[in-house]
């Protein structure tokens, strides 16, 4: 009984000690490894850096794609198939290098009415992470639209990159016409 009592003494006075250095030591000892200045904690993180990228084709009917989806094509087959998917035709395939650069495809998915489009906001690299925005407008109040189904799609070609992560971000938002 008298060893239980030494012990657990011992294990309260150790806990108190440990609470004591946590709140009087200061962030120095309760972040161990990590940066102990400004100026130390912003260069270890990655800079974010804006992607330039050309729009190759756009518009509201994609033939074959009725679901939200993104696409990175890296060849020329895959280019004319995915190109023939939107548009209904492989006519009109621009030539890409892609020993250069690589192609993204946007697809909005099948929407119930026209108003609908789909577009890039920005495309940004930040360590090893590519991040595309994407934007997708839906009609708002005082819209005219067709009552016809639509399937907007955007493909835009990027520099490759030597990121190995592709990541998205979608926003909607809802543009009133009165």
């Amino acid at each position: 009984m008298r060893n239980s009592l030494i012990i657990g003494g011992i294990c309260v006075a150790l806990i108190a000690l440990g609470a004591w250095l946590y709140v009087h030591a200061g962030p120095d000892v309760r972040t161990v490894g990590a940066p102990t200045t400004p100026a130390q904690a912003t260069a270890t993180l990655p800079a974010e850096k804006s992607v330039p990228f050309t729009i190759l084709t756009s518009g509201t009917g994609a033939t074959e794609v009725t679901a939200r989806k993104n696409y990175a094509i890296y060849t020329s087959d895959e280019l004319a198939s995915f190109w023939k998917k939107a548009k209904g035709t492989t006519a009109g395939v621009p030539k890409i290098d892609f020993t250069k650069t690589y192609v993204i495809a946007v697809f909005a998915g099948e929407k119930p009415t026209g108003g609908y489009a789909i577009s890039l906001s920005g495309i940004t690299d930040a360590g090893a992470a590519r991040d595309v925005s994407v934007l997708i407008t839906e009609p708002g109040k005082g819209c005219v639209t067709t009552e016809a189904k639509t399937s907007p799609y955007m493909f835009v070609s990027v520099p490759l990159m030597n990121a190995p992560s592709l990541s998205h971000t979608d926003t909607t938002e809802r543009k009133d016409c009165q």
